[in-house]
């Protein structure tokens, strides 16, 4: 089961469980909780270096 949960603009993991059954280990469950992302700074659209145009014609 994986459960996820917004955090500023983004939608991210805040839980995954997974149960496995084996003949030999009998039954194993594993549980992970992710909290207090902290998100670097977002680059938008806008702020990307422009490209040049005509690169590459000859000029």
């Amino acid at each position: 089961m994986h459960r996820y949960g917004k955090t500023g603009p983004f939608w991210l993991p805040t839980l995954n469980h997974s149960r496995a059954e084996a003949r030999i280990f009998g039954s194993t469950e594993v549980t992970i909780e992710y909290f207090d992302y902290l998100l670097n700074g977002a680059v938008s659209s806008s702020a990307q270096t422009p490209r040049r145009a005509g690169c590459g014609s000859g000029h």
